[in-house]
């Protein structure tokens, strides 16, 4: 924690993640052409029922 003329100003948490509970599919791009032909590259995350990120997907 960081403190500023005794107020938090600042801080970190540290979450440790459970079980596996979801996949986060993330599109690299807004928008693209619907034409069949373009490629959209994206990003999966696993996740916990938290919402915080699983390191090692375990079954």
């Amino acid at each position: 924690m960081t403190k500023a003329t005794g107020r938090t100003v600042a801080g970190d948490v540290l979450r440790t993640a459970s079980r596996s509970h979801a996949v986060r599919l993330t599109a690299g791009r807004n928008s693209r052409a619907g034409d069949g032909r373009s490629p959209v590259f994206g990003t999966a995350d696993v996740a916990d029922s938290r919402g915080t990120v699983v390191p090692t997907p375990g079954p």
